[in-house]
């Protein structure tokens, strides 16, 4: 059967024209229009992102939980805080981006960096950040550490009456101070600076060790030092061991029992 049109009538050669275009053309619904929003940056998306940045290219030599290795030094923990808690993350981003890795990389960017300190921040118990670190955020790191926040806002005990003195005190051996001349010739059961002398021969002239006696050898005592990485370099004058520990803790031990 054949549909004939009379185009002459204006009305309906109109509504055929609209009826043909309307065919001819996707319906307005059916395209989309929404574009994706970029994605809103936080505290929370830089540590995830940071962890991932740190695991590629700082635990090799950071350890995996930033607890350190004989290749770098930790960065969590009471010594990392102790340092870093009164710095800005601005100063602890542009120490790192300065120095970190050695030599550089060029395919660590400025945003890479930025995750990293977040994920830093994060382990070391920031937790009191929201919004996305920046190159200028500039507060005080520790603020932003609720248990540190608690322990500040303690109440002081109170004061002790009189003096109270803690260990032992009987044996107690006055301190002789060193001269020029004790440090040029030390007595030999003495290791007053680090190699032992001037000319760091790192050479003790006693000799009750030897290639016979030294299989003698039994461990007498341990001491366990501050947590955080170090090379110690104990000193021992007159019978006592000067221990240097992390965080600029100097202890002074019992040379032949270990107490302090």
């Amino acid at each position: 059967m054949k549909l004939l049109v009379d185009i002459r009538r204006p009305g309906l050669a109109l509504l055929l024209s609209l009826g043909l275009a309307a065919c001819g053309s996707e319906s307005p619904s059916s395209v989309s229009t929404t574009q994706s929003a970029a994605p809103v940056v936080t505290f929370a998306s830089q540590v995830e992102a940071g962890a991932e940045a740190y695991a590629t290219n700082c635990a090799i030599c950071h350890g995996a939980n930033l607890e350190g290795s004989t290749l770098g030094p930790l960065l969590s923990g009471f010594s990392w805080v102790r340092r870093w808690g009164t710095q800005t993350p601005t100063l602890l981003l542009g120490n790192i981006q300065a120095s970190m890795p050695p030599g550089g990389n060029e395919n660590i960017t400025e945003e890479d960096y930025l995750n990293i300190v977040a994920h830093m921040l994060q382990v070391n118990g920031v937790d009191g950040v929201t919004e996305a670190l920046t190159a200028s955020s500039n507060f005080v790191i520790e603020d932003s550490i609720s248990r540190m926040v608690a322990q500040r806002n303690r109440p002081e005990p109170p004061a002790p009456e009189g003096l109270t003195v803690s260990g032992n005190t009987e044996d107690f051996i006055p301190f002789i101070p060193l001269t020029d001349a004790m440090l040029r010739d030390p007595n030999p059961a003495d290791w007053p600076m680090m190699r032992r002398n001037f000319y760091a021969h790192s050479y003790s002239p006693l000799d009750q060790i030897n290639t016979e006696t030294v299989k003698n050898l039994q461990l007498e005592w341990v001491w366990n030092m501050h947590e955080g990485d170090s090379e110690p370099a104990p000193l021992v004058y007159n019978g006592i061991v000067y221990l240097i520990n992390p965080g600029n803790v100097i202890q002074a031990l019992d040379g032949k029992t270990g107490e302090l």
